[in-house]
């Protein structure tokens, strides 16, 4: 891809994750069930005022409105991404990953951009575990020689190092080559998915 001046350094972006995950340290669940609490273990002698009370749901109310606010202003932004080149930086590694966002997901409430850029370096677990279902074979038996030990609770599992093609996964798997693997197990290896960045960590916009 040439080269092509950022035009937008996503810092708002990075400030709204902030806020939404500052705001978080005292979530609108957190301070319904201080709420509860605190009624609950109040002197039946001496109970909180009806003045006190309207008080600390006006809170409630601001909170949950404020985070409401987040969320629908990151999801906006998150969607108006669709179609343009965005790049993520590992701040550690310096690794660079670009792509262009095709799609968003969101899960609880949190955006994912999903890059036209394919991921083969791994396979969603719920596909490997239902496809080794259908051929008849045991997922549990083969993990730890198809995954590194690392992915194996995630969603997504990520190949080994030594398994680099289809021959690989067929031999690993006890078969002669490719062309015995049961068809469900065919084409596993090497399945493209959309490469995911989280809306927060993307550096710029191109």
């Amino acid at each position: 891809m040439a080269s092509t001046t950022p035009t937008i350094q996503t810092n708002a972006f990075n400030s709204i994750n902030r806020n939404i995950t500052s705001s978080n340290q005292l979530g609108k669940d957190q301070f319904l069930k201080m709420l509860v609490t605190q009624l609950q273990y109040q002197d039946p002698m001496s109970p909180q005022s009806n003045e006190s009370f309207i008080a600390q749901l006006a809170q409630f109310s601001a909170l949950e409105s404020q985070q409401n606010q987040q969320k629908t202003l990151e999801g906006a932004q998150a969607f108006s991404l669709i179609g343009k080149t965005v790049e993520k930086v590992d701040v550690l590694t310096q690794a660079v990953t670009q792509g262009v966002v095709g799609g968003v997901k969101v899960v609880s409430g949190k955006y994912t951009l999903l890059l036209d850029q394919a991921d083969t370096s791994t396979v969603l677990k719920t596909d490997v575990v239902s496809a080794f279902n259908a051929a008849g074979k045991s997922y549990e038996q083969y993990k730890n020689t198809l995954f590194t030990a690392t992915s194996l609770s995630a969603d997504k599992l990520v190949w080994r190092s030594n398994i680099t093609s289809e021959a690989d996964f067929a031999t690993t798997l006890g078969y002669a080559d490719a062309t015995k693997l049961p068809t469900a197990l065919r084409g596993l290896y090497g399945k493209a998915y959309p490469t995911e960045v989280a809306i927060g960590d993307v550096s710029y916009v191109y």
